[in-house]
């Protein structure tokens, strides 16, 4: 019973970070279908090859434990492989996730919901499909099945935005190990950036 309190406690450490989302409407209707169809579907590879390195000298990737050069290495592995995966696309004429074309966005995430600000309104209890990047090594997209639980409006430099929260409703244990993973990395440089400003 203790463990799975822990368990639960982990899930909804937040932090910010910036990683590529996307997001799509899911009427009332699809979401059944949807739900029995999540498990099956496999992600796919990139149509271009995405700027591992350019989020490399931002300092968003880094490998667990692993020295500068070493994260250095994995990331630019990680580029080649991307790379590969592209050839491989052209060659055989697949369709491609949009994800890897994404810009990067400020977002808090935790392993149960995600939030960010967006220009358009949400509708509170609509459901979404939605996918992140997130800066970690080996990379994997993660899809989730989500539901608007909060939109607040707010003003940032003049303009009116929103920003919306994000319950996760379907998540395989896997990727939520992932944001999990992720969230926790995110503090410790969270940490490492407020003790060098002191």
């Amino acid at each position: 019973m203790e463990r799975e309190s822990e368990e639960s406690k982990r899930q909804y450490v937040r932090v910010d970070g910036f990683f590529p989302v996307l997001w799509k409407s899911i009427s009332a209707e699809q979401w059944e279908k949807e739900k029995e169809q999540f498990f099956q579907r496999r992600d796919i590879i990139p149509q271009q090859s995405w700027d591992v390195l350019g989020w490399l000298s931002q300092g968003v990737w880094e490998s667990e434990g692993a020295s500068e050069s070493e994260s250095r290495l994995d990331a630019a592995l990680s580029g080649i492989y991307i790379r590969l995966d592209l050839i491989l696309n052209l060659l055989v004429k697949k369709a491609v996730d949009p994800i890897y074309q994404t810009p990067p966005t400020l977002a808090n995430i935790s392993g149960a919901g995600l939030r960010f600000k967006v220009k358009e309104p949400f509708e509170l209890g609509a459901f979404y499909e939605l996918k992140m990047l997130l800066p970690i090594l080996p990379i994997r997209l993660i899809r989730v099945l989500g539901k608007v639980v909060r939109v607040d409006e707010v003003i940032e430099n003049g303009d009116r935005l929103f920003e919306v929260s994000f319950g996760f409703e379907l998540i395989s244990e896997e990727d939520r190990e992932t944001i999990i993973h992720y969230t926790f990395k995110r503090q410790r440089e969270i940490l490492r950036e407020k003790k060098s400003q002191e």
